[in-house]
């Protein structure tokens, strides 16, 4: 609009100042196309350009001899504009939804869908930050001798157990942050108390006894952590991984919470 008020101003100076409201109108018009996000913004800005650039050189353009062609130019000008707004803005939104989806893959782990362990850990660190306001406890998940089974099987059924258990995980931690920390390992995040996060933990267990893959009984074992803004979230981490420990060392197939 600056540029189409200054071409006005100076417009009057000009030996023929009816023929430089074409150019000047279409100039500006069409190279404003790419700056508007909505078409009803641009068309709004499109004709106060005209408007202005033509102000008072209306009617001597309108008894010129080619004054037909003026209209044509004027009106082709205008809509190519418009043509060019929507593909402009047609290509930024593909663009976005290319980069919202990438985002979104960024953080899904490709074998299971579920969140990876970027996705998981930064909602955890989200978490640990207001975890005095409730009670949070985060379930550090790991499948039993899982390169026996690879290393039996092939990693094949390695990958049908991953998306298995994962799945088992995704149905009873919908709801709450959960994903593939990497390897066997997953991880929970659960709101509400102790025993009903131990009772989340058995249900989550039992149901992983029940399958059978390819001969295989798949089990679980679990170290559970209570997080709190108060304690290092490393720490808490690590106080689940010693869980997770002393749950291996217990024969495997069962939860420990460590207090």
């Amino acid at each position: 609009m600056a540029i189409a008020l200054c071409i006005h101003s100076n417009i009057g100076g000009t030996q023929q100042p009816e023929f430089w409201v074409i150019p000047a109108g279409l100039v500006i018009t069409v190279g404003m196309a790419p700056v508007f996000a909505d078409g009803f913004s641009y068309i709004a800005s499109s004709v106060a350009v005209w408007l202005v650039v033509s102000w008072g050189q209306v009617n001597a353009m309108l008894r010129m001899d080619d004054a037909n062609w003026i209209v044509l130019m004027t009106v082709s000008g205008f809509g190519l504009g418009i043509l060019l707004n929507r593909l402009f803005v047609a290509e930024r939104k593909k663009t976005f939804l290319v980069q919202r989806e990438l985002i979104r893959l960024s953080f899904k782990d490709a074998l299971t869908g579920i969140n990876n362990r970027r996705g998981l850990m930064e909602t955890l660190q989200d978490i640990h930050a207001i975890a005095s306001a409730g009670d949070f406890y985060f379930l550090l998940i790991d499948i039993d001798d899982f390169k026996k089974i690879n290393d039996t099987s092939g990693h094949d059924v390695g990958d049908r157990v991953l998306i298995e258990v994962a799945s088992v995980i995704g149905r009873h931690a919908e709801g709450y942050p959960h994903g593939r920390l990497g390897g066997e390992e997953f991880g929970v995040v659960f709101n509400g108390r102790a025993d009903a996060a131990q009772a989340f933990a058995e249900r989550i267990r039992e149901h992983v006894a029940s399958l059978r893959i390819a001969g295989h009984v798949v089990t679980i074992s679990i170290g559970m952590a209570r997080l709190e803004a108060s304690t290092d979230l490393g720490d808490t981490v690590r106080l689940a991984d010693q869980g997770l420990y002393e749950a291996k060392q217990r024969g495997k197939n069962r939860y420990v919470l460590k207090p």
